[in-house]
């Protein structure tokens, strides 16, 4: 059993390094897909959204994790991942993209309801520490991914490579992990029993909410958002990108020792308060450096609530904790489908500044939700 959590845990790093760098693609293309689609950004916000539309599936597909294995389910949704995305580099039309956009986000629902799962049922012992940990990876992918894909695009001037490079790369890698030994990975017993209704899982849900509609809005607009109010270039708005992930998956990696002594609640409100001040204060300064800063702090203080949220949710509700995750990651994706369009109705209507300040206030209601959480 130790060889195989080791074959696991090395294959499912590998799988959220991959996922770090897919999931950052659209930020630093954006400009260049509205151009060559002759699209504003709200049409691109929506299409952004279709993603979260295909990841609000994961609601049926957490179950699937219960009754035929997380390992199993999570293998497929990255292959299928690697392959729409490449496919969504082929797009020769808005229409296209946003479908392979949305198949793309279906994919990432199955992952993203399972992997979890497989992690809290390796590693019973350590679980916040296993789950943080093995977060880094999709940190190190999503902070050197925005770099990678601006200078693909800078020095190439073709938004396509950058996602059909990274897709290509996790479907090659998905067909040979099928080769792998499976896990034995336990087959939870699906429960009738509604333990997740209640306050506590209502707000677990509208705290995903926010925090996804947060992600998503920094992924999707803050690149576009700094080049278009002249704070920085092209290339250094993927790098402010990556500061934000780059911090954040440092801060993974402690997650535990700072768990232990702030305790749950203390770092899901404070960390969700920091989150709020660093967007306010990123309205008001300019330049590579101060921009990196000050996102870099962001990003320090969004990285551990996820898998913290995870984490409780897996402890709390262990009857089915493949549909549990998966219904809070379909409210997830429904804040990420909320994010983009938001934010571009928002801007349509008044300025950069102003619609960039959804991702602030998302912090801030974050930290409300787990004020009035008992946990």
């Amino acid at each position: 059993m130790a060889e195989s959590r080791r074959v696991v845990l090395f294959t499912l790093s590998v799988d959220l390094f991959m996922w770090g760098l897919i999931c950052n693609l659209f930020g630093p293309s954006c400009l260049k897909i509205m151009d060559e689609f002759k699209i504003d950004f709200a049409l691109a916000g929506i299409a952004v959204t279709a993603m979260s539309i295909g990841g609000m599936f994961s609601v049926f597909i957490g179950r699937l994790a219960d009754k035929y294995g997380a390992y199993n389910v999570s293998r497929i949704g990255l292959l299928s991942m690697g392959f729409f995305t490449v496919l969504t580099g082929f797009s020769n039309g808005y229409i296209m993209f946003f479908l392979f956009s949305f198949l793309t986000g279906i994919s990432i629902g199955a992952f993203q309801s399972s992997f979890n799962q497989v992690i809290l049922d390796l590693y019973p012992e350590a679980k916040i520490k296993m789950l943080t940990l093995t977060q880094v990876f999709f940190g190190v992918g999503a902070t050197i991914g925005p770099t990678i894909t601006a200078s693909i695009i800078s020095g190439l001037n073709d938004w396509r490579l950058a996602y059909m490079l990274f897709g290509g790369v996790l479907a090659a890698f998905m067909v040979f992990q099928f080769f792998l030994k499976s896990t034995s990975t336990s087959k939870l017993t699906l429960s009738d029993e509604r333990e997740e209704s209640g306050h506590f899982f209502f707000m677990l849900l509208i705290g995903i909410f926010l925090l996804f509609l947060f992600g998503t809005g920094v992924n999707s607009w803050l690149p576009t958002y700094v080049v278009k109010t002249g704070k920085t270039s092209y290339l250094e708005s993927g790098v402010i990108l990556s500061c934000f992930w780059g911090v954040g998956t440092v801060m993974r990696g402690l997650v535990g020792k700072v768990v232990d002594k702030m305790g749950e609640k203390r770092l899901l409100v404070s960390f969700s308060l920091l989150c709020f001040i660093s967007g306010v204060i990123s309205l008001y300064v300019s330049g590579l450096i101060p921009n990196a800063i000050i996102w870099g702090i962001a990003g320090l203080a969004f990285a551990p609530i996820y898998p913290l949220v995870i984490a409780i949710a897996y402890n709390k509700y262990r009857r089915s904790p493949g549909k549990i995750i998966g219904r809070l990651v379909a409210s997830g994706n429904i804040g990420g489908l909320a994010a983009a369009p938001l934010i571009g109705v928002i801007n349509g209507i008044s300025d950069p500044n102003i619609a960039t300040l959804v991702i602030p206030l998302s912090g801030l209601a974050i930290a409300i939700v787990f004020l009035r959480m008992k946990i």
